[in-house]
């Protein structure tokens, strides 16, 4: 994925450019797994009377 200077590769292999495909479109599914939980999260905070945090978890 890398060129001799380090940096990006010009071409990629067929094969290549199909698992990154793959690997990113799993990376999306996970990605929108995780915001529709924090969405039904937030929800059952704001049922709770609490308000969602945007703090990071410690």
């Amino acid at each position: 994925m890398r060129d001799e200077d380090r940096g990006p590769a010009v071409r990629a292999i067929p094969a290549r450019v199909v698992e990154l495909s793959r690997e990113r479109e799993r990376i999306d599914r996970m990605i929108g797994d995780l915001l529709r939980w924090r969405e039904v999260r937030d929800e059952v905070i704001a049922t709770g009377g609490g308000q969602p945090s945007t703090q990071p978890a410690a």
